[in-house]
Parts: C-alpha cells; structure tokens; sequence
C-alpha cells in the first residue's frame, strides 16, 4: 500500500497530506497530555515493530506481494492517536531513507496506514468485545479489528488509484497519474486484503494482543500501556529476532514468483503492463533518489541482496528507534525526568550540574557490565577504535559508512549499552556538526551538479547576475551523497569514540596510551582534566545544595546569578589551590614527569581473537 510518487496527482495528494497533518497536530497535543516518561519505550517498541512487519513480503497468487502494518495492534494497546505518530515515522522515515513509498505520496500514505487503519481498527475491536473481558472475546475482537482495518486501508488507497484517470488526463485521454480507474483499482486492492494480508494481520493482532493482556486480567479493553503487561527485554529481543528474520521479506517472493506489490510497479514495468508510462509517473517518478533505495546498496555493490536488506532492516530499526525516541522527548517538553515544570534557574542548573556526575558514573556502570566488549584488554579496543577513525576518515562512498554504523551498532548492542542514550548522543553530534554545517554545499550555487529539489526559480534575465547565480537554486544529488558521507563520518567518529569510552575504564583507556607510546604530557593533561570536571563538578553540585538547605522560599533568578557568578570566582580560586595542593601530593611521592604502569595485565587469547576480528572488519571495509 505504499503509492510511489507519480501516482497521485496534487488535487489527491495535496489535500491528503493537508488531512494528515491535522491528524499528526491533534496526535502530537494527544500524546503531550497522556505520555510520560516511563512510556517513552512503548512508542520506540511500536514504531520498531511497524517499521520491521513491513519488511515481511508475502508473495500471493497472481504475483504480487504485500505485507502487514501493525497499526491495529499499536491501537489497541496504546491508543488510536499513538498508532498515528508511530506508523508516520515509520512511513516518513520510509519514503525517506528507503524509496519505500513517495515522498509526495507521505500525506496519502499516512492517512490511509496511520489515519483510516488505526481509528477504524480501535472502533472494531472495542465494538465487538463490548464489555466482555473473557479471553476468547479478546481474541476475536483483535482479530476483526486486525482484518477490518487493513481492508478499509487497502480500500482507501484502491480508491485513491481509481479516481485518478476521472480527475487528471492528457488531451488524448490517457490518465496523468495512476492508470487504472476505479472498477479494476479497488477490487485489486481489495480483494488480496480481503482474502489474504487481511488474515494475517488479524492473526498478528490477536496474538500480541494477548500476550500484553495477559498480563491484566479484567482490564483488556484498556488502551494504556501501563494497565497492560509491560514491555521488557524479551520484547525488544523479540524484534531484534524480527530484525534477523527481515531476509525473508526478500527470499520468500523469490521462491514462489512474488514481484511488486499491486500499485508499486517502475516506469519500465508498468509500460509492460500498460503499454505507456503516464506523464504524472514520468515527470515525478525521479523527484527523490532514496539513499537506500528499495533497501539495498545500489548498482555494482557487492554485498548480496539479502544481506543489504538485512543491513538495511537494522539501520532502519535504529533510526526508527531513536526518532520515535527524540520524538517522545520533544513531546514530553518540560516533564524530563529530574526536572520539574516551572522550576527556576537556579534548580535548572542544579540538575544539569548533577548530570555530569550522574555521565561520569554511568560510564563507570557501563564499563563494569558484563558484555562483549567490556572483558576485552583496553589495547585491543583502543587499537581497533584508532584504526576504524582512520578507515572513517578515508573512504569516500556512503556504503562502507553505513556498514561500519551497522557494525558498531551491532558491537554496543552485545556489550549491553543503552542504546537510545547513546545514539541519542551520536545523533545530536551528526546532526550538528554534520548536517547542518554541510547542507549548504548541497545548493548548486555552492556546488554544481543534477538539481533534484527546486527551492526557487527566478525568471530575471538581467545582467545584475555578476556572480553568475543559476536562476534555479536548488538542492543537487552531488551535493547531498557529500552531506550524506560527512553526516556518516561523524555519526561513524562519535558511536566509536563513546563506544570506547563506555565500555573501558577511563584509567584503562589511560594505562593502553601508555603502553602505545603516547606522550606522558598528553595523558597527564587528559587524565586530570577528567578528574578536575568531576571533582569540581561535585564541588558546585554542594554548594547548590548547601545553599538551597537554608532557603525558606523561592530564590529570585536575579540574585540566582548574583550568586553563582560569585561562586564562580571562589570555584576558580579553590582550582588554583587545588592544583598546587596536587602537585605537591605528587612530589612528595616521588613524581619526576614520568608516567609509570604497574599490574598490567598480559593479553589473553581472547584478546588476541577479538583483536584479530576487528583487523579483519576494518580491512574488509578498507577494501570496500
């Protein structure tokens, strides 16, 4: 049911895509109001299990393929407005990334996945189960609700389709956009949701639905995630196992004949088809190159079809994940956990304060974890990690950048990092120092090359264009692959060095420079300027506190910063005594400027293995 661009003139997808925002404005207010913080992973976990269930392709009779959404399920369980913002990121990210869907066909495809499925499933499920809690009405209710609402999907976009040869034509006749009308569109969409994904999307939602309702007995017509059993690590290794299954969404219509979904056909097939490519089709069939286009690394890679799309299906779980996930936090504003609504600058900076104690023990948490990465001899890590940055900064194609993104993915995740907490990070970076420092180099006024998006065409032909500006600005393929590869280095650089970081003591990280040579300045100066952060860290942290204690009442922000910049000047005296204080303490224990290790333990062999594997992933991906 993803329409490809082309296929839809403006008079459908202009006023879809209006409809759609409205929905994703009411949503958004939905969610600010109900959502908090401990409920931030249930939308992470169903965007995850929408985005993944697509990827499933299930070929039919006649051959065409086609696949479940999952919004029925996330409707039940968490409300149809949730199911909205959910299966639009997934939808969004989608079109974007993957090809998967146009990008002017977002509205339309939203409004029929996110919009007609989500509402018309959370009314059937509740108008059949009433108010009957027993377990078998459970079941059938989220079956139907499963069923019916695929079809009203399915049926929304069949007439869709059909309308277009009654509303936009070429002079001879032949349809501008979709060419098939509304008597053979709709029964085609119907009729193979009817008969069967609406089955099996009614099978998906009956299962989950009573595995979360298990788990609240009496009270399975509620929506809320909290009065239902909660998501745990087994669900999330549940759509990890989803991921690994994603092949099949690629093997299964090759065994058994599958070829494009009904509706998702290319310029060259549809001519086969219908003997012509409609204008419409032509003309915006090519307004967006996906960077993973159809989920695979483009013409000429080497990489099997299968193991890019699996490639794929984890590089889109991630960003799935992590937009669902900023996209929670954006919503919850001003509820951020340790931080109260209304609170004043003084308490503000208290917490920010307390969060770089709270980094600095988490990160000696997380080093002392159990997981793959954190038994390993700091050497091998700081070797690899160096290596990798090296490799990061010397391939110019986009592929091997994403490989090594899926690689470190795949290493943070079996070292048991908190994932959204660490690409939280790793994205903000790559978006500020990427993105946005790159993205003007993709105007053709800063680089020449095919322009693919029109931001403004100036008809003027006077001679006031000395510095020979195109009369079309816009945004070029040449440039966007350099925003591309830029954004990836740096998300690449950042997810290695905080990989690094979390999983190895930073003393450790210290001990491995030494042993590689580096200068006894250099770690001198890295290793008490990270004692000074959290020492002094502690310090104002204190002295807040201290003061607070004695406040019967609010505290103006005006005396506020009276007060902390005066702290500020004692804070910098207490650094310089501290100092001297330090050197001394070293002195007196015998420091001549040279660093000395002692107990360093000898490599195993397992240190040598895992050493071994990281040379053979960087120089395969050196090679790519």
């Amino acid at each position: 049911m993803h329409i490809p661009d082309g296929y839809l003139g403006p008079q459908t997808y202009v006023p879809l895509f209006g409809a759609s925002a409205a929905f994703w404005a009411v949503g958004l207010r939905k969610l600010k109001g109900q959502l908090s913080t401990k409920e931030v992973p249930y939308l992470s976990m169903a965007a995850a299990f929408s985005f993944l269930v697509m990827m499933f392709n299930v070929p039919i009779p006649g051959g065409t393929t086609g696949h479940a959404v999952g919004a029925a399920i996330i409707a039940i369980l968490l409300g149809p407005w949730t199911a909205v913002v959910a299966v639009s990121v997934v939808l969004i990210i989608q079109a974007v990334v993957f090809g998967d869907g146009g990008i002017t066909a977002i509205g339309a495809d939203c409004f029929n996945m996110a919009v007609v499925m989500p509402f018309v499933s959370y009314w059937t499920y509740h108008a059949v189960k009433g108010g009957d809690d027993s377990r078998r009405r459970v079941y059938l209710a989220s079956f139907l609700a499963g069923y019916v609402g695929i079809v009203a999907s399915s049926v929304a976009t069949g007439v869709e389709f059909g309308i277009q040869p009654m509303i936009a034509s070429a002079p001879d006749g032949t349809p501008l956009y979709a060419p098939y009308p509304l008597s053979i569109a709709l029964p085609a969409m119907a009729v193979g949701h009817l008969v069967f994904f609406g089955p099996i999307e009614g099978l998906i939602t009956m299962l989950l639905a009573g595995y979360f309702m298990e788990g609240a007995p009496g009270r399975a017509a509620a929506p809320r995630p909290a009065e239902a059993r909660a998501p745990h690590r087994w669900v999330w290794l549940g759509i990890g196992i989803m991921a690994l299954l994603t092949p099949l969404g690629v093997i299964l219509p090759r065994l058994f004949g599958g070829g494009a979904a009904w509706g998702e056909w290319g310029p060259e097939e549809l001519e086969r088809l219908v003997g012509y490519v409609p204008e419409g089709i032509r003309r915006l069939g090519e307004v967006w190159k996906a960077p993973l286009a159809d989920y695979a690394f483009g013409e000429g890679s080497p990489v099997p079809e299968t193991l890019s799309y699996l490639i794929s299906g984890f590089i889109g779980l991630a960003v799935t994940v992590a937009a669902a996930y900023v996209l929670s936090r954006l919503i919850l504003g001003g509820k951020k956990k340790g931080v109260r609504l209304g609170a004043s600058f003084l308490d503000k900076g208290l917490h920010h304060i307390a969060k770089v104690v709270r980094t600095s023990y988490m990160q000696w948490e997380t080093a002392s974890r159990d997981g793959l990465l954190q038994g390993l001899d700091a050497r091998v890590k700081v070797v690899s990690v160096a290596s990798l940055l090296v490799i990061v900064s010397l391939k110019k194609d986009i592929a091997p950048e994403l490989y090594i993104f899926a690689f470190v993915f795949v290493l943070a995740a079996a070292s048991r990092l908190d994932l959204p907490s660490l690409y939280r990070r790793v994205f903000f970076f790559g978006l500020f120092f990427g993105f946005l420092i790159a993205f003007p180099s993709s105007l053709n006024i800063v680089r020449e090359g095919e322009v693919v998006f029109h931001i403004i065409s100036l008809k003027s032909s006077h001679d006031f264009w000395v510095y020979h500006i195109p009369k079309d600005i816009g945004i070029t393929r040449e440039g966007l692959r350099g925003v591309a590869l830029l954004t990836m280095r740096v998300v690449d650089s950042v997810s290695l060095s905080l990989l690094l970081l979390y999983t190895t003591p930073f003393p450790e990280i210290i001990r491995a420079l030494k042993v590689m040579r580096a200068p006894d300045t250099f770690l001198l100066v890295i290793n008490l300027t990270y004692k000074y952060i959290f020492i002094f860290a502690r310090t104002v942290e204190d002295m807040h506190l201290a003061m607070k204690s004695r406040q019967l009442g609010e505290i103006p922000d005006a005396e506020a910063r009276r007060w902390i910049a005066g702290r500020m000047a004692l804070i910098f005296k207490r650094t310089q005594l501290k100092c001297e204080e330090l050197y001394a303490a070293m002195l007196s224990r015998g420091f001549s400027g040279e660093i000395r290790l002692h107990g360093f333990r000898p490599a195993t062999a397992r240190d040598w293995a895992a050493g071994a594997a990281m040379f053979a992933a960087g120089a395969i991906f050196l090679w790519m």
